[in-house]
């Protein structure tokens, strides 16, 4: 049964899963029908960059569905290889799903402690500086202080 993950990065910079389909066939009118439903779900609002795999049917229904896409072709089932495998039976393919998931909660409230928890380290004692450390993750913090120290 394929497998057709929705993923993104949330406000830690972490890999999240938002949604997935599993389809009968591989075939582009399918595709068009997840794409299509996804769409639905988020209210029309096209997501700016789609990564899969090499799939020919599934650009084609990018290209038809989601024309204001940017669409990369690489490998992104990453988030559950160490779950699931190709021949995996749905029963454990749900309880592989949920221990991924689960463990993706774990990450994400992890961070949360950190960010809420831990002091950082201001490296240009700015007004702008320290309102950014209250306001962003800690990871967001880091990429927007590279780019104040750089800008400086």
């Amino acid at each position: 049964m394929p497998f057709v993950p929705f993923t993104g990065v949330n406000h830690h910079y972490q890999s999240i899963l938002f949604g997935f389909a599993l389809v009968r066939d591989e075939l582009k009118t399918t595709f068009e029908w997840v794409l299509s439903t996804w769409l639905e779900a988020m209210e029309g609002k096209e997501p700016l960059a789609i990564i899969t795999d090499q799939d020919q049917a599934m650009a084609a229904a990018i290209e038809s569905q989601l024309p204001n896409t940017s669409h990369l072709s690489e490998g992104m089932n990453a988030f559950f290889d160490a779950y699931v495998g190709s021949c995996t039976g749905l029963k454990d393919f749900v309880e592989g799903a949920q221990k991924a998931l689960e463990r993706q909660i774990m990450r994400e409230k992890d961070e949360d402690y950190k960010t809420y928890h831990r002091s950082r380290c201001m490296q240009m004692k700015t007004t702008l500086e320290h309102h950014a450390a209250s306001i962003y993750t800690k990871k967001m913090f880091r990429r927007f202080q590279e780019q104040l120290v750089e800008a400086n």
